[in-house]
């Protein structure tokens, strides 16, 4: 309807437009007027053309005036045009985005769904595990009452033979001891139905009385008596032999019993003494030291004992 009336009042106006034109050349036709210095019939036509002018340019103003989409064609259709090229690329990568998504989408949806079938089958399988499980740990459950059954079994069946094992081995060192005292003892009773008897149990190998001055001499003096000791058993046990090696056997504590007497000062009287029958031929000495302080018993002249006889 906007057009209609657009159309109508652009040819009113341009009728109008025209006849006042048509009758003011026609006028200044009449009166020659002359314009700009011009002929009369120029400036006739200088303004019949300016009137043409004018109704164009009043028509144009007149459709500018009233129709927007007018202006806007006029002198946004170049932009327009610009933006619908735009709007149409945009609109062509956004159906292809838009397609991208829909594939991807799809994709999504059908990884979804294999992920879920997967998650289904992993319980279901869960539960089928979980389900074994617990059947094995209750037939777990008594096989591991027994095996601690076993084990206290064994341990305790393991002591009883590490004892046993003891016991025995206790009974072999007492009965090879036995044995070895048996073979010493029947070898003295012979040696003493023979006679060859050197040494008896007790018997002084050496006596010494010893008083050290000086702290550094004790283990000098208690070594030469020991010497002196192993040269005296070579002398009764193998006589002829030189006395080349240690015979004589004395425990350590003997002889710290011996420096520790000597170390704390005073006057001693040190004997080293068989510990046991020794026969002539044997290779060792068994020996023990007796240490006394050295202190009067008896003066001389004294009386021991006396007893009267009636005659």
């Amino acid at each position: 309807m906007t057009g209609w009336l657009l159309i109508l009042a652009v040819l009113l106006l341009g009728g109008v437009l025209a006849t006042i034109g048509d009758r003011l050349g026609s006028r200044i036709g009449k009166a020659r007027l002359s314009l700009f210095q011009l002929r009369p019939r120029s400036t006739a036509v200088l303004i019949t053309v300016f009137t043409g002018s004018l109704i164009s340019a009043l028509t144009l103003g007149l459709m500018l005036a009233v129709s927007e989409q007018l202006r806007v064609g006029l002198f946004q259709l170049d932009q327009l045009e610009t933006k619908l090229r735009n709007s149409r690329r945009n609109l062509q990568f956004s159906v292809e985005q838009l397609s991208n998504s829909q594939k991807q989408l799809a994709q999504a949806r059908q990884e979804g769904t294999e992920a879920d079938q997967g998650r289904l089958a992993a319980r279901r399988q869960l539960q089928q595990v979980e389900v074994r499980a617990n059947q094995l740990r209750s037939e777990l459950a008594p096989l591991q009452a027994r095996r601690r059954e076993l084990e206290a079994e064994r341990n305790r069946l393991g002591n009883d033979v590490k004892s046993r094992d003891a016991e025995l081995q206790q009974l072999q060192t007492r009965t090879r001891n036995g044995l070895q005292e048996l073979k010493q003892l029947e070898g003295k009773v012979l040696a003493l139905r023979s006679g060859d008897v050197v040494l008896t149990t007790g018997q002084a190998l050496t006596s010494a009385r010893m008083a050290i001055p000086q702290q550094r001499l004790v283990k000098k003096a208690t070594e030469d008596l020991l010497r002196q000791a192993n040269l005296r058993a070579f002398e009764q046990v193998l006589p002829g032999q030189p006395p080349n090696r240690q015979l004589l056997l004395i425990p350590r504590s003997e002889v710290a019993k011996v420096e520790q007497a000597l170390s704390n000062g005073g006057d001693w009287v040190v004997s080293i003494r068989s510990a046991g029958n020794v026969l002539r031929g044997e290779t060792q000495v068994l020996a023990f030291a007796d240490v006394r302080p050295n202190q009067k018993v008896v003066s001389k002249g004294e009386v021991l004992a006396s007893i009267s006889f009636d005659p």
